[in-house]
This record gives C-alpha cells, structure tokens and sequence, in this order.
C-alpha cells in the first residue's frame, strides 16, 4: 500500500497525473463558469466527442448521474440540454448522432491529446465546427 501511495505521488509531482490537481485550479474552474455561464439555455444538446484511446470510458460520470433514458425525458422534466458522450468518431456512427440533433443547438466538445489527430478532425469538421482554439 505504501509503495502504491509512493508511485501515485511521484507521478503526481512529475505532471503525468494531473487530475489529482484539478479542483485546485482555480484559473481553470474559473474559466470553466465563464464559459458554462456563457452557453446555459442557448443549447438543446451537448456532445462530448473523444477518441477511446483517451483513457477508460470518460462517460461512465455521465451515465451514472444520470438515468440511462435521459435524453429520452422532455426538456421540461430534464431542465438541461440532452448528453451524448462518443468515444467514437465512426462516420455512420455520427451520421446517426447528427440526425437525432439539431447542430445549430449543439454545444461540441472534441477532446484530444493532440487536437491534430484524423479522428478529431473529422468529427469537429463533420459537426460544422473547428477544432482550433476550442
């Protein structure tokens, strides 16, 4: 236990663990409300686009908090945009997405290492958005 407590904290200083400092962020939670701030009520849905390679399934948070029909609730009883976390830019996979949203009231995250990768370039590109700067 103490050798794996050793190893978490030396790659914790080393930057390769970086989530372990991230409610100490202030510059970024800051930033984070600004943008929220920004955007609430003017998006129907949110997609979350990533490549699997990126770690563990990031939309296990999603699913857990929330119900597995939850886009499925009208936007009455969901009081938020519907949630679609992808883990895979499949091109029918997004042309299936694209037809259940409306783009013009979607809010795109595309996360990736690089953000330089064909998987993220094609799928900002194919939602109509640039992934520079974002």
């Amino acid at each position: 236990m103490r050798a794996g407590h050793a190893a978490l904290a030396e790659l914790r200083r080393s930057g390769k663990v970086a989530f372990f400092d991230l409610p100490y962020r202030k510059d970024d939670v800051r930033r984070i409300k600004e943008v929220a701030a920004q955007v609430a009520g003017r998006f129907d849905a949110v997609v979350v686009a990533r490549h699997r390679r990126l770690g563990a399934r990031n939309d296990c948070a999603a699913h857990g908090a929330l119900s597995s029909l939850y886009n499925e609730l009208s936007g009455a009883q969901r009081k938020t945009p519907r949630l679609y976390v992808e883990d895979n830019v499949d091109p029918d996979r997004l042309a299936a997405l694209l037809d259940l949203i409306t783009p013009k009231r979607t809010l795109f995250i595309v996360i990736s290492k690089s953000g330089s990768t064909v998987e993220t370039s094609r799928s900002s590109s194919s939602s109509g958005r640039s992934s520079a700067g974002r």
